[in-house]
């Protein structure tokens, strides 16, 4: 995907005119028009603005197109911090038989339905049955 075109999106994700954007980044209005057109290229100072100001936009894909467009990281758990709980309950000994294996029948209530696999960028993988 050409720089124009990720431009182009990341503008629409905020849910800004071009000139909008322009005034967000600091920018001149014509020099967005000139860079979504393909007629410019961004300078390094154009992206810096805008990695500056939209720290969603992951650095990587606004350069080459590589990776994903969006750069957030959760902080839903950010202000959490882990307990570590103690178990100070007698160990017992392991019975030195062997252990017997019981094997249940998948009925409808005990299938796996949904697997979500959560990244640390942010981002989930979902397989359903």
């Amino acid at each position: 995907m050409p720089f124009n075109d990720r431009l182009k999106l990341i503008i629409s994700n905020s849910n800004l005119t071009a000139s909008a954007f322009a005034d967000k980044i600091n920018i001149q209005p014509s020099s967005i028009s000139h860079v979504l057109s393909g007629r410019n290229k961004p300078s390094l100072e154009f992206i810096q603005k805008i990695i500056s100001n939209f720290d969603n936009v992951n650095y990587d894909w606004l350069i080459d197109g590589k990776g994903e467009f969006n750069n957030v990281k959760s902080t839903l758990f950010d202000n959490i911090e882990p307990t570590i709980i103690k178990d100070n309950t007698p160990k017992t000994e392991i019975p030195k038989e062997e252990p017997q294996i019981e094997t249940k029948k998948d009925t409808d209530s005990n299938k796996v339905v949904k697997i979500v696999f959560f990244h640390q960028d942010g981002s989930f993988k979902e397989y359903s049955n």
